[in-house]
């Protein structure tokens, strides 16, 4: 038997995280996709330059699970995600983040 891994293509889709409230290094948020038609509540942390933050309550979509974790220093930040989406499929991959 030969298995080969078929990676998850490439998803090019509008991500914003939102931090609502922020002590000391614990943070609570929403991210929302596209175009708000997904929306999760997250809590996290983050010391200035590492990020973590991982879905606790689905506001708006189809469920799903991801958690969150990389650097944002200064601008500009890449974590990685992974989770189980909407299928049931566990998937990972990276968001590219851009301070605004």
């Amino acid at each position: 038997v030969r298995l080969q891994r078929v990676p998850n293509p490439p998803v090019n889709v509008d991500f914003t995280l939102h931090i609502d409230r922020r002590v000391d290094q614990f943070l609570e948020g929403t991210i929302t996709q596209n175009n708000g038609q997904f929306q999760a509540v997250v809590e996290g942390t983050y010391d200035g330059a590492n990020l973590y933050f991982r879905m606790v309550r689905m506001v708006r979509g189809k469920p799903r699970y991801f958690e969150y974790s990389g650097q944002l220093v200064g601008a500009l930040g890449k974590v990685a995600h992974r989770g189980i989406k909407t299928d049931g499929v566990r998937a990972a991959g990276f968001i590219t983040l851009q301070r605004k």
